[in-house]
């Protein structure tokens, strides 16, 4: 009798704990249930928390971790502010995934760099959109922002030969430059504006480091675009030092913020 009182309590506190402890999530879901035991893969990235989260803001944090080798590893995560994760995603080989991130209308996007293609997944992580440049210009992976209107705002870094001998000391007749295009499509894919910066900007005003630099020469490196709330756009270029403000109608430039071309002033409380 003793004998099977024991197996008995022993059945009992093996129920009560698998009602008590929530038990492992399927692991080939990359959805990680709320209070859930989860068992990641052997090559998911190391998280190391150096600060603990404190009065931080509600929501989660988008990480892409990548790699410039030949035959990057890459994910998609998406963590609480404990950096534990709540979804991830891991890339084709040799994929990496750049510009991880939710836009305002509740998709999230990311750039597949070998393919050169934005994706868009749903709130159930499902594909369904695409989004590239147009004109049969390669998207660049810097940026893509979708309006609240359904059109995309992309960057393109595009190759043109110009004459560099007024440019830089020992300039040479035919150089090439690395050029900034900015589109904005439609949700059909249509390109609606194009704007080119060497129709704008001086490659003069690149810094001089770059002007002396290899070839291509990265003039502008543009880094962000956002619609500002009066409509027009503002760009950021990393080798300008600037931040450039331009019609969205005409192209033309309202302002230039930093670098060479800084233009005075700007008061960007009501939208500059």
């Amino acid at each position: 009798m003793r004998h099977l009182s024991l197996v008995a309590s022993f059945i009992v506190l093996f129920l009560a704990a698998f009602w008590l402890y929530p038990q492992p999530a399927p692991a080939q879901s990359g959805t990680i249930p709320p209070h859930a035991y989860y068992t990641l893969p052997a090559d998911f990235p190391k998280i190391t928390v150096t600060v603990p989260a404190n009065g931080t803001d509600a929501g989660y944090l988008f990480i892409a971790p990548f790699q410039f080798t030949a035959c990057p590893k890459s994910w998609l995560l998406i963590l609480d502010n404990q950096a534990e994760p709540i979804y991830y995603q891991r890339l084709p080989e040799c994929e990496n995934g750049l510009d991880w991130k939710k836009q305002p209308n509740g998709q999230l996007t990311y750039m597949a760099n070998d393919q050169r293609i934005f994706f868009a997944l749903d709130d159930t992580y499902t594909q369904v959109a695409t989004y590239q440049a147009g004109n049969g210009y390669p998207t660049d992976i810097h940026e893509l922002q979708i309006l609240e209107n359904g059109n995309a705002l992309l960057m393109i870094y595009d190759f043109e030969i110009i004459d560099n001998r007024g440019i830089a000391p020992n300039g040479r007749p035919t150089v090439t430059v690395e050029a900034l295009v900015i589109q904005e499509l439609d949700p059909a894919g249509r390109v609606l504006l194009q704007w080119h910066s060497l129709h704008y900007l001086p490659v003069t005003d690149s810094e001089d480091r770059y002007l002396n630099g290899r070839e291509p020469i990265d003039y502008a490196h543009g880094n962000s675009i956002e619609e500002d709330i009066d409509g027009n756009l503002l760009i950021s270029s990393r080798h300008l030092n600037e931040i450039t403000k331009i019609d969205r109608h005409t192209g033309a430039i309202i302002w230039r913020l930093g670098g060479k071309g800084n233009r005075a002033s700007v008061d960007l409380s009501q939208g500059g």
